[in-house]
């Protein structure tokens, strides 16, 4: 049995202001994020489906 990861995410947080995109590929899926101002946090995340793909 593979024990690949099921959750794949990236998290990244602003230190008092900006602008900042993150994103996570995998296989030609990609999620991406957004966050601007203040101490907001930009994440992204893919998780495996049972058939073996990603969402």
């Amino acid at each position: 049995m593979c024990r690949r990861s099921r959750r794949n995410a990236i998290t990244a947080q602003l230190q008092g202001g900006g602008d900042i995109h993150c994103s996570v590929t995998i296989d030609g899926q990609t999620k991406s994020g957004h966050a601007s101002g203040g101490y907001n946090i930009c994440s992204a995340q893919l998780n495996g489906d049972f058939m073996g793909g990603w969402s």
